[in-house]
């Protein structure tokens, strides 16, 4: 998800090589690496977080840290900072496909501009449940996609991991029939898909960050917001709207990244550590957050936020439209090949 700029990217840019930089004082450096002088040469692998310190997939990105050091003997050393210190996510993108940082956690939206095909990741309807999300993950459309975004950007995914699926969060009540929907204003990213999602159905969809959404969402200029549980506590968007709707309407993933280059300096010993832990942390962050989402959704009803389930036969006809209205453009511009992967070809 794109968020606003908070630095500029040459900023940013300066940010990470004085890190890489800082890490190398007193020894020599190549690769993004250090030459330690007691036990052969380390590397320092300054890592991007999409989210705040205490955040899942930030507190798993420090375990991972703490098993790559132990697999490798200390020749692994992850920095992991947090959002937005190296930048916004746009720019992390950015920083680890140039090489100027050596991982990342990213979201697909956010290496689209890089390899297009990441755009199905916004198609509605397109999971039914985790499984089908997980089989995505390690299947043939996961591997197509990593292997074109490795080749079009430069940059290796170590392992795909969850976030949540999103719902509908609303200030003006439950979204239980396709015309509760029709003529309201629904917060999006900036996003074609996601824009034909909801005009497909006669909403209107309005294009915010999500620094905006809270006075957004006060201010009336939009009045539903697709938004999975932890994003709304974090960002205590309960106290501005109080009708959840779960439908699953998309499903949030995120990539770790590692840059090409910096991986092919990389020892092949050290590369299958640096493998392991990257899974390691892929698990330890998927565990978080599924207990994460459910104490979260219960501590929304504890501050006044009401839910509600989409009916069945409604979710069974927004899906109905968007493979007639929203999914032929994804397959005009990307062909069929993945969603025939995933069993969702029109």
């Amino acid at each position: 998800m794109r968020r606003k700029r908070t630095i500029s990217a040459m900023a940013v840019g300066a940010v990470a090589i004085s890190l890489v930089a800082g890490c190398a004082k007193g020894s020599s450096s190549s690769s993004g690496g250090t030459t330690s002088s007691s036990s052969g040469k380390t590397y320092t692998i300054v890592t991007a977080c999409p989210s705040t310190e205490i955040s899942p997939n930030c507190a798993a990105l420090r375990y991972m840290a703490t098993e790559a050091s132990k697999l490798s003997n200390g020749q692994l050393k992850m920095q992991v900072h947090y959002n937005p210190s190296l930048g916004t996510t746009a720019e992390t993108a950015k920083l680890v496909k140039q090489g100027q940082i050596q991982l990342s956690l990213q979201s697909p939206s956010d290496v689209q501009p890089f390899y297009g095909p990441m755009a199905m990741w916004s198609l509605p309807f397109l999971f039914s449940d985790l499984s089908a999300v997980h089989s995505a993950y390690t299947g043939k459309a996961g591997q197509d996609l990593s292997a074109g975004l490795q080749k079009a950007a430069g940059v290796k995914t170590l392992d795909w991991q969850d976030v949540g699926f999103n719902q509908l969060l609303s200030s003006k009540g439950f979204i239980t029939s396709l015309s509760d929907i029709k003529g309201q204003k629904v917060r999006i990213i900036s996003d074609p898909i996601l824009a034909d999602t909801y005009s497909s159905v006669g909403a209107i969809p309005s294009p915010y960050e999500l620094s905006d959404v809270y006075t957004g969402y006060q201010t009336g200029s939009f009045t539903v917001s697709a938004l999975s549980p932890s994003t709304i506590l974090a960002n205590k968007f309960q106290e501005v709207a109080k009708y959840l709707t779960q439908e699953n309407i998309q499903f949030q993933a995120e990539l770790l990244l590692v840059n090409l280059k910096f991986w092919n300096s990389l020892p092949a010993s050290l590369q299958a550590d640096l493998q392991k832990a990257a899974t390691l942390n892929a698990q330890h962050s998927n565990a978080l957050y599924a207990t994460a989402q459910a104490s979260n959704l219960a501590t929304l009803k504890t501050e006044g936020v009401k839910t509600a389930q989409m009916p069945a036969s409604v979710v069974s006809q927004w899906t109905a439209i968007a493979k007639q209205k929203v999914y032929p453009a994804f397959e005009k511009q990307y062909g069929s090949t993945l969603l025939t992967d995933l069993g969702q070809a029109g």
